[in-house]
């Protein structure tokens, strides 16, 4: 028999205050405890994130690996879902892939220490459960994707976003044990995007935006009262199956991605063309000027054809960051010394 349950997202910029609001409104990671007849669970998923993949957050580099290990995690919290039967359209676990069962080791392994579920992921209580996600979530699309898991399941959705003054945010990240780099905080800053319900109709009724540059301690009574009676509405309003009105979010998602993909492959292919000057090095300039029209030539028609779907059927953007590159790799060389 299924139980009701609800995401509860709690992101924003790196000292924001989310891991502190997250703790307070879970009871300081300690056993679950009944709140208005359901539980809350808080999961860090900084926990499951691996620390070179954390690295490579930091310093902006192959940002596709990251993007995969965050879909891994997600792939891990729909199978706890399943596990436990929650949902409306909960159904039993499946395995997961290899590449995932590390991260769902930690996370059960995680749960386990702090009583919330035996070592099956099977949790310790019975009763609907809200599990509280604390990451940075920065980008509507990143969250979108949780809102997506509520819509697949069944589940209340609740976007808590907690925002404040960059320098606030600098000041907070300074005091940690292991601040991240001041430019990190402040690239992530610039590129944040706060719920808009007006302009997305996902977000209506389900998001509020909350500052934290006040003094923690006197914005958490309040707000965990909020988001507490968010909630508790929540589990009487889970997100209802794709409609026409969410196509066009839908289509603007895909859009968003297919244009972080292309900009990966002009990365790849950008790199192709350099390769393949260097290899013709010795040759004579005008060999060398023709070759590098032809190389320039093949670069952009590649993200023609990937912008257009016009690429092979047997490969695709949701491959692996090594498996994407050495595709795009491949379909260079075969059209640069086909089209000579």
């Amino acid at each position: 028999m299924s139980r009701s349950g609800c995401l509860v997202l709690v992101c924003g910029i790196p000292g924001s205050g989310k891991t502190t609001f997250s703790q307070e409104l879970s009871g300081h990671y300690s056993p679950p405890y009944d709140e208005s007849h359901y539980f809350l669970i808080p999961l860090h998923t900084d926990l499951l994130y691996p620390l070179d993949l954390r690295a490579l957050q930091i310093q902006d580099v192959d940002q596709f690996n990251f993007k995969e290990a965050r879909r891994e995690v997600n792939d891990c919290l729909r199978r706890l879902l399943r596990v436990n039967s929650i949902g409306l359209h909960s159904s039993p676990p499946d395995c997961l892939p290899p590449h995932s069962s590390c991260k769902w080791d930690k996370l059960i392994q995680w749960l386990a220490e702090h009583k919330f579920a035996d070592s099956t992921g099977k949790f310790s209580f019975s009763g609907n459960v809200a599990m509280v996600i604390d990451d940075n979530l920065h980008l509507r699309s990143m969250r979108y994707e949780y809102y997506q898991m509520a819509r697949d399941y069944g589940l209340g959705f609740v976007e808590i976003f907690l925002q404040c003054h960059l320098d606030t945010a600098l000041a907070r990240n300074a005091q940690r044990s292991c601040p991240l780099p001041p430019s990190t905080v402040e690239r992530l800053g610039e590129a944040a995007e706060p719920p808009d319900p007006g302009g997305h109709r996902w977000e209506e009724g389900r998001s509020v935006v909350m500052s934290t540059d006040c003094r923690l301690n006197a914005f958490i009574p309040v707000a965990r009262d909020k988001v507490l009676s968010m909630i508790t509405e929540s589990f009487s309003k889970p997100v209802q199956p794709l409609s026409c009105e969410d196509v066009e979010m839908k289509l603007l998602c895909q859009l968003h991605s297919l244009h972080n993909h292309t900009h990966q492959a002009d990365m790849v292919l950008r790199k192709c063309v350099s390769e393949a000057m260097n290899n013709q090095a010795s040759g004579d300039r005008l060999e060398r000027a023709s070759l590098a029209r032809r190389a320039n030539s093949v670069r952009r028609d590649i993200l023609e054809q990937l912008k257009t779907g016009k690429v092979e059927s047997s490969w695709n953007f949701e491959a692996s960051s090594k498996e994407f590159k050495t595709n795009i790799e491949k379909l260079f060389l075969s059209q640069l010394y086909d089209t000579k």
